[in-house]
């Protein structure tokens, strides 16, 4: 792999490399032919803290290249006063939350690096720089990735891992809300921290995951823990009670063949983890201060997951952890149980979209919706389906300026801010297709919208360059809710031009809200008509 040469092989396997090896192939495809990407392009920060690592992948010969940015650091030592004050007390949950809050310097550091490295602000300096730097300056979409080194000082029995697990949600969405502004003009989509568990424990990961820049608050952050592979899928398969079945000639060569290979680590959710290790020691109860070592599940720094683990890759098919985050997991009105990501597998446990995946497998090329949001940003346009986020965090921000002037009443009401359905036309038959559908583009006298049916998209499944919603935001003003409806072009859909059937929900959407007497909000980004569709 020549991509890992520029580091020792020691940090190399800490900062976990395998995982970008399918980018460094070229696994997002070629940079030449009908899509693809041109393997990984490396550079140090100036303190050699940080390792960064540019994909380019284009998702065909005509689309532009999307510039993804993988941030790999180390942190090499746990000292703040607040962690041995929180280590001496034996307070697990104190420990968890010192320790990350002792990473926000090590988080503003890499936020710092990042914006040095934007592009430069004179067209003669970025006349001057070559075309690799020039790829390597503005990512369009940034993972970073912190691995701790020293082991939390967690106390070695008596303590609830089920606290420290939401003292490090916490502490993370903390995070989150103080630099979420940096996090999005760093274009950071996920962040991964790995903090080593004592006692050859199973380390500890914290999840955040922010697709659209603006997620906030603890239901974008999920806490793992890592077990062996074996342990997990005896759990699983005493959880579905599963009958023993008649080995093949397939499993029989792969039982052969299991001593030839290093254990796998998975990503178990932090609550499971005590029940996948008393399911490993016999059935019995497992406590955090047992660690037989005949069930140990610490794990030599030496193994390295071939890129054949591409396709099962933290089950991702959105950019990196993006199936647990807000708009894939939503909660409010417009997803409710009919959303295809509200499996009883993830409701379970949390929504914990990673629980099982290998660590350390290839992180897959960016999905459509993804490319979609980063083709919308390189508009410098948020993309239609990210307003109800843009609008959260715009009521999050006016609750919190309420609290910090001392007003009465300014605690939010519980649950989400905004609560958005979107709102359709009823497709019409389409013509010379028997049992075909299309747009409506009856523009002139529009039917009524109605709710989206179940069954369609929660995100990207609009039909025409327009979407519609009734929001209701729980204001400062208004706390119980007021409903607007809100419209919106899809940069993505025609460059946002107008055509009948974008009329037609228009104007629908115009009439609705003057029937319901609602305010109509109108999010503009549109390049006019489309010229020569509608002859009248």
């Amino acid at each position: 792999d020549t991509f890992m040469s520029a580091v020792e092989p020691i940090t190399a396997t800490l900062l976990e490399l395998s995982s970008l090896s399918a980018a460094a192939s070229g696994g997002g495809g070629g940079g030449g032919g009908a899509g693809g990407g041109s393997g990984l392009m490396y550079r140090p920060s100036r303190n050699r803290q940080w390792h960064l690592y540019t994909a380019v992948e284009r998702r065909d010969a005509r689309s532009a290249p999307l510039r993804r940015l993988f941030v790999r650091g180390l942190v090499r030592s746990l000292g703040h006063p607040a962690l041995l004050a929180a280590s001496y007390s034996g307070n697990g949950d104190a420990v968890a939350s010192a320790a990350m809050q002792e990473l926000e310097e090590t988080l503003t550091n890499c936020l710092d690096e990042l914006q040095r490295s934007a592009p430069a602000a004179s067209a003669a300096a970025a006349a001057a720089a070559t075309a690799d730097t020039a790829a390597a300056a503005r990512p369009d979409w940034a993972h970073l990735f912190l691995s701790v080194l020293p082991p939390l000082p967690l106390p070695h029995g008596g303590r609830d891992d089920a606290k420290v697990a939401t003292a490090l949600r916490s502490a993370a969405a903390a995070l989150v809300a103080r630099h979420g502004v940096a996090l999005r003009q760093a274009a950071v989509s996920t962040w991964e921290v790995r903090l080593r568990g004592p006692h050859r424990e199973g380390a500890w990961r914290v999840v955040v995951s922010m697709p659209t820049g603006h997620e906030q608050g603890e239901e974008h952050v999920e806490v793992y823990r890592e077990a062996l592979q074996q342990q997990y899928v005896q759990y699983q398969r005493s959880q579905q009670q599963e009958q023993p079945q008649q080995p093949t000639a397939a499993t029989s060569k792969d039982a052969a063949t299991a001593g030839l290979q290093p254990p796998l680590r998975v990503y178990v959710p932090a609550l499971l983890y005590p029940a996948v290790l008393a399911q490993a020691c016999g059935g019995g109860e497992w406590s955090s201060g047992l660690s037989p070592a005949r069930h140990s599940h610490h794990v030599p720094f030496h193994l390295h997951v071939q890129a054949h683990n591409l396709a099962v890759h933290h089950g991702r098919t959105h950019p990196h952890f993006a199936q647990h985050s807000y708009l894939h997991q939503p909660r409010g009105a417009l997803h409710t149980a009919t959303s295809m990501y509200d499996t009883p597998a993830t409701a379970d446990v949390g929504g914990a979209a990673l629980g099982g995946v290998v660590v350390g497998s290839p992180y897959p090329p960016l999905e459509p919706l993804q490319q979609k949001r980063l083709a919308a940003r390189r508009h410098n346009v948020t993309y239609v389906y990210d307003f109800p986020a843009v609008f959260e965090a715009a009521l999050r921000d006016l609750w919190a300026a309420r609290a910090a002037a001392g007003e009465p009443k300014s605690t939010p009401p519980s649950g989400k801010l905004v609560e958005a359905v979107e709102l359709v036309l009823p497709p019409q038959p389409a013509p010379g297709t028997p049992g075909g559908v299309a747009p409506c583009s009856d523009f002139r006298n529009p039917p009524h919208l109605i709710r989206a049916p179940p069954g369609r998209p929660t995100i990207g499944g609009n039909d025409c360059g327009m979407v519609a919603w009734q929001l209701t935001l729980h204001t400062p003003e208004c706390s119980q809710g007021r409903s607007v409806i809100a419209v919106a072009n899809d940069i993505t859909w025609g460059s946002g031009s107008f055509s009948p059937a974008e009329d037609a929900v228009f104007r629908a959407a115009v009439e609705t809200s003057l029937e319901e007497r609602l305010p109509l909000v109108y999010l503009a980004a549109n390049a006019g008509a489309r010229v020569g569709l509608a002859t009248e």
